[in-house]
């Protein structure tokens, strides 16, 4: 069985997305008007739902609810719903009109464009749009959602998986874990 190959591990700065945010033209709280604008929200979509690219660019107004948007078929073949916070939920909003079927009104290959397109503008580099779903993730195992919790998140098949991809996260854990027994032990 042939190596299974290193994964990203690489997450997002809050200046790399503000930067990104100010280079698409996205001003917080106003409607999508452009391409770019949807760009930015897209970003921030990815970052607050761990949803991938294509999920983004495929969701329909029919499948966003009051508190979470429906994945009908993921990458690994499977229906998923996604919960959404409210701030998630009131971006998606900003969204609204911008195209009559689908939420953000973009293909997966003109986000992919405008996204390498900008963080060019912007000076920035080493990080892709899916480095955003990473950092959802390990932001949340940083902050010690059960690795079960995350990988149904992402939609992963398995948690062994998620567990695979995210390893570089779990020895700050450790750590954590030893002083939390500590605390209700001693």
């Amino acid at each position: 069985k042939p190596a299974q190959p290193d994964h990203r591990t690489r997450t997002v700065t809050d200046a790399e997305i503000a930067a990104m945010q100010a280079q698409l033209g996205h001003q917080p709280g106003a409607p999508v008007r452009s391409m770019s604008q949807a760009v930015a929200v897209a970003m921030l979509l990815a970052l607050a739902t761990g949803m991938r690219d294509g999920e983004l660019c495929s969701l329909t107004w029919t499948h966003v609810h009051a508190d979470h948007v429906v994945l009908p078929i993921t990458k690994n073949g499977k229906r998923r719903d996604v919960p959404l916070t409210p701030e998630a939920r009131a971006l998606i909003e900003l969204a609204r009109g911008f195209d009559d079927v689908l939420v953000l009104g973009l293909s997966a290959q003109t986000l992919d464009a405008l996204f390498r397109r900008a963080r060019q503008r912007a000076g920035l580099d080493g990080f892709t749009f899916h480095d955003l779903r990473h950092t959802h993730a390990t932001l949340l195992l940083q902050a010690g959602v059960p690795a079960k919790v995350v990988s149904e998140r992402l939609g992963h098949a398995t948690v062994a998986f998620t567990m695979q991809v995210y390893a570089h996260v779990i020895p700050g854990m450790q750590a954590d874990a030893a002083a939390a027994f500590g605390n209700l032990v001693f």
